[in-house]
C-alpha cells in the first residue's frame, strides 16, 4: 500500500489506468509543484523563490494570450484575402484550360 505524499500521487500501479503522454506530463508537473509547496512551508527562501517562478508564470501565460490574440486578429483579416486568391487562381485555371481546349479543337 503506498504511503505518504509520493505514495497518494504514485498510488498503486495495479489500480492506475493507462496513461497517455500528457497526462503523465501533467502528473508530473503537479507531483513537482506538490513537492515545491510543502518545501515552501518550511522554508520562506523556498516560498520566495517558488512565488517568483509563478509569477514569471503567470507573465509568460499573459504573453501568450496575447500573442494567440494577435494572431486570430492577423487570420481574420487574412481570410478574405486568402478567398479572393483561391477565387483568383480558379479563374486563372478555368481560362488556361479553355485556351488549351481551344487551340487542340482548332489544331
Amino acid at each position: 500500500m503506498p504511503e505518504g505524499v509520493i505514495g497518494e500521487m504514485l498510488g498503486d500501479e495495479e489500480e492506475r489506468p493507462e496513461q497517455d503522454e500528457h497526462q503523465s506530463e501533467a502528473s508530473a508537473d503537479a507531483f513537482a509543484a506538490t513537492i515545491a509547496y510543502q518545501a515552501a512551508h518550511g522554508d520562506p527562501e523556498v516560498a520566495r523563490q517558488a512565488a517568483a517562478f509563478l509569477c514569471g508564470q503567470l507573465h509568460l501565460v499573459e504573453v501568450q494570450t496575447k500573442y494567440v490574440e494577435v494572431q486570430r486578429e492577423h487570420l481574420i483579416g487574412e481570410h478574405p484575402l486568402r478567398l479572393a486568391q483561391l477565387r483568383n487562381q480558379l479563374r486563372s485555371q478555368r481560362l488556361r484550360l479553355t485556351f488549351q481546349l481551344a487551340i487542340a479543337l482548332i489544331g
